[in-house]
């Protein structure tokens, strides 16, 4: 488990090699940030994935500069700043 007690923020992880891999980053032991444009399919993905114990969904246009510090206050927030990213 190279990913164990980790926390990971996954980009366009709504949906196909963005899913993939938080499905990979979380099989690892990881704790995932689901990111994505869909609120819909992020809440799909982290239920998958096991819900709160493993996943946060963030929902940003990351084509917009200003949305990347909201993104990683996100992950911040859940799982707090002394993950060791």
């Amino acid at each position: 488990m190279k990913l164990k007690d980790k926390a990971v923020i996954v980009t366009g992880s709504t949906m196909g090699i963005g899913k993939a891999i938080a499905r990979r980053a979380v099989a690892e032991g990881a704790r995932v940030v689901v990111h994505g444009l869909e609120r819909e399919a992020g809440e799909v993905v982290c239920r998958e994935l096991g819900g709160e114990e493993h996943c946060a969904l963030h929902i940003d246009d990351l084509s917009e500069s200003e949305a990347a510090p909201p993104t990683v206050a996100a992950a911040v927030e859940a799982w707090g700043s002394s993950m060791p990213w």
